[in-house]
């Protein structure tokens, strides 16, 4: 496509170069301005620069200013069959809301560097517009507290959305930059890339989705947005509700809008960002708002609210909120396209000597004989002369079609499409399949290779459309290069995989194709986040092989941890991290000697194993915390049942719920030893163990004795603690210093 410098000339020359019969366009010229150079005075034309287009001021022979519109994009059938709809429906059912604007095929002949011959290219010719964006006529509003031309602005947003909706049409991308207020006061849509008609819907000449807009105007699952008649609702409920807040409080706007050193704005958002809309419940705005005490702004924010939360296809907007009652769109009859009469008397027949059912792209045609298929020549043509240039054309698609260039075979097919009426069913199916493709193939190239101009790689990898490119050789070398780049930097973003990222970026920074790639500040800030975490992870790493808790809090941060799930620390490491976090806090139990606090936060670090120190710290509490937990009140009975003797035990259990075992020994002869401890078994020739019922201060036990022991028995009963900690699971036993925890029975 041409750059700026082509078109600039060709619109200097447009006397020549516009081939047009509007004689108001045909015989005027373009509005310039004359810079000063070191060589003099130089006059180019007055043009703005987008993503897509520059737009001419261009003046017509009767002194109107219009726009010119010079795409920077191929254009293909399926945009052409939209941008030749779109005026003819607008003059028709919408002049009030919309700008007059009408679409004129290869009307502009622009001479390339390089490129011979020279080509045209299409225009659209739009209605000029004086005055101010709906967002800088709000911005010089609310500097000048002007409540008034506010709510006026809120009653006229209300009217152009109602219009839409009994229109059954949607912008596509409503935003305060596509929205402009005349002089006059009126309010206008404006940028009609997006646009949906009625007759657009499913099944409507195969078109395609076009997905536009702008994130801080768009709901979160955008991407999902479908093509139909609700793609506004949510965007105009975020300009609604914006428009109500800064009507019943005009100051909101200081606060959130942001400007360069000269005051100049810095972001084409009306309060709300796209932050707002994943976050609502921690949005800074959302409490702003809500304090406002309005019931009108309360209630859109509710509505807005509620459809940030639901699935994009069931967005709606609450048109119940507006003062006036909204009807239903009706059926809105279609605008015919343009036809051309064909003259079915002088038609021939096009025909193969065989068909195929299917195509590949590498389809042949040596066997494929095509006739013109007759049409009425247009003005200043004979019938001979015209079928001698439209068989040239078919010629020339019949050899392109034996290469693999799809931009050769598409605008071959195109060249006949454009140059008559001719009858696709009569095209062997093979052949027009391959002429799709090559379309489809183009617009697809065309998507990617604009977003290979932003230089985003997210941008880049998401507008690839592998399905249509993978297999097309019109994708060069190069570019295939920087998509490989950045989907690996997409796909450690979408995987939050920081290693990952990292590695992407740097192959990016490393590779001969720096310079095409451009990160946002949002991006940028998730590589540094990224090396973070990756510090992060590394000390947290060496503190683990280490065994040292102290680095490792030092170094956790879990805040970073939650960004990148994709290499998360292992369900071990998250363990032995918790453990460290944990130690400072047994540290501090073990300094005011609250030994039960220590154990009971050592406790809640099960299954897994704190650090080496940490755990010598909590044996040596559990130990100092049963030595003072002795049972008390411990009372024997003896009775006999059927020539057996049995000892029955009563006890009181230590105010501490975590004991929850006691060992009881007993002997014939002498009082048992004290047992030792941290032992797996008591060292008793006589014992058994008792578990604590749960909340229970009272303990019992019953023991079957020897019958043939007639001597005084000795019984000494322990409070009991495992030691969780150790791998042999020993145990520690309270010292038995409380005299009431032993008892002696004949």
């Amino acid at each position: 496509m041409p750059d700026r410098l082509a078109y600039d000339e060709a619109m200097l020359f447009a006397a020549v170069r516009l081939k047009v019969t509007d004689p108001e366009l045909k015989q005027g010229k373009v509005a310039t301005l004359t810079t000063r150079t070191a060589l003099g005075p130089v006059e180019r034309p007055w043009g703005i620069e987008g993503g897509f287009a520059v737009v001419y001021k261009f003046m017509t022979r009767s002194g109107e200013a219009r726009a010119l519109r010079c795409f920077r994009v191929p254009i293909d059938a399926d945009m052409r069959f939209r941008y030749e709809r779109i005026g003819v429906f607008f003059r028709s059912h919408l002049p009030d809301i919309t700008v007059d604007c009408s679409y004129y095929a290869d009307c502009l002949v622009v001479k390339e560097q390089g490129v011979s011959p020279s080509r045209a290219y299409p225009v659209i010719a739009m209605e000029w517009v004086d005055g101010l964006t709906l967002l800088e006529m709000v911005d010089e509003c609310c500097r000048r507290r002007n409540i008034q031309r506010l709510r006026r602005l809120v009653g006229q947003w209300e009217q152009l959305i109602v219009r839409l909706r009994q229109s059954g049409v949607a912008h596509g991308d409503l935003a305060g930059v596509n929205v402009m207020c005349r002089t006059d006061g009126h309010m206008l849509l404006v940028d009609y890339d997006g646009v949906y008609l009625p007759e657009f819907g499913p099944g409507a000449a195969n078109l395609q989705r076009v997905l536009l807009g702008q994130s801080d105007y768009q709901h979160p699952q955008m991407t999902a947005r479908p093509f139909n008649a609700t793609m506004d609702d949510f965007s105009a409920l975020v300009i609604y509700t914006a428009l109500l807040a800064l009507a019943r409080q005009p100051e909101l706007w200081e606060m959130y809008a942001k400007r360069d050193a000269q005051g100049k704005l810095l972001d084409t958002n009306l309060l709300f960002t796209r932050q707002d809309y994943l976050d609502p419940d921690h949005s800074r705005l959302w409490r702003s708002l809500a304090a406002l005490n309005d019931e009108r702004v309360s209630r859109a924010l509710a509505a807005l609210g509620h459809a940030c939360q639901q699935p994009i296809e069931q967005v709606r907007f609450p048109w119940h909120l507006l003062d006036q009652p909204v009807a239903a769109p009706g059926p809105v009859p279609p605008v015919p396209a343009p036809t051309v009469e064909i003259d079915r008397a002088a038609a021939t027949t096009l025909h193969t000597e065989e068909r195929s059912p299917a195509v590949a792209p590498g389809v042949t045609t040596s066997s494929l004989s095509i006739s013109v298929a007759a049409a009425r020549p247009a003005q200043g043509y004979s019938m001979r002369e015209w079928e001698r240039q439209f068989a040239e054309r078919v010629a020339t698609f019949r050899q392109v079609c034996q290469r693999e260039d799809d931009e050769e075979i598409a605008a071959a097919f195109e060249e006949i499409s454009n140059f008559g009426h001719f009858d696709e069913g009569l095209f062997p199916p093979a052949l027009l399949q391959r002429a799709r493709l090559a379309q489809q193939r183009r617009s697809a190239l065309a998507r990617f290779r604009m977003a290979l101009s932003t230089k985003r790689p997210l941008q880049m990898a998401t507008a690839y459309d592998a399905s249509l490119l993978n297999a097309s050789h019109s994708v060069t070398q190069r570019e295939r290069s920087l998509l490989v780049l950045a989907h690996a930097f997409q796909q450690a973003s979408h995987e939050h995989d920081s290693q990952a990222l990292l590695t992407a970026y740097q192959a990016i920074q490393d590779s001969p194709y720096q310079r095409a790639f451009r990160f946002s500040a949002q991006e940028l800030e998730l590589v540094e986040v990224a090396r973070g975490y990756q510090a992060m992870r590394d000390e947290v790493l060496r503190g683990i092989a280490t065994d040292d808790d102290a680095r490792i809090r030092r170094a956790y941060r879990p805040e970073l941890e939650q960004l990148f799930s994709a290499c998360a620390f292992s369900a071990e490491q998250q363990q032995r991290i918790k453990g460290a976090m944990a130690a400072a806090e047994i540290e501090q139990a073990l300094a005011r000697r609250d030994y039960a606090g220590a154990v009971r936060r050592g406790w809640s670090l099960l299954p897994n194993q704190p650090g080496l120190l940490i755990r010598f710290k909590l044996q040596r509490a559990a130990l100092r915390l049963v030595r003072q937990q002795d049972i008390s009140d411990l009372k024997a009975t003896i009775s006999r049942r059927a020539e057996t003797a049995y000892l029955t035990l009563t006890w009181r259990w230590p105010d501490s719920p975590l004991v929850r075992h006691a060992v009881i020994v007993w002997s014939y002869e002498c009082w048992p030893p004290r047992l030792g401890n941290h032992v797996r078994q008591p060292g008793a020739e006589h014992f058994t163990w008792v578990q604590r019922p749960e909340g229970q201060l009272q303990g019992s036990c019953e023991i079957r004795l020897d019958p043939a022991a007639e001597a005084a028995l000795y019984i000494q009963g322990y409070s009991a603690l495992r030691d969780p900690w150790d791998e042999r699971r020993r145990w520690f036993f309270a010292d038995g210093c409380v005299p009431t925890s032993r008892c002696k029975s004949t």
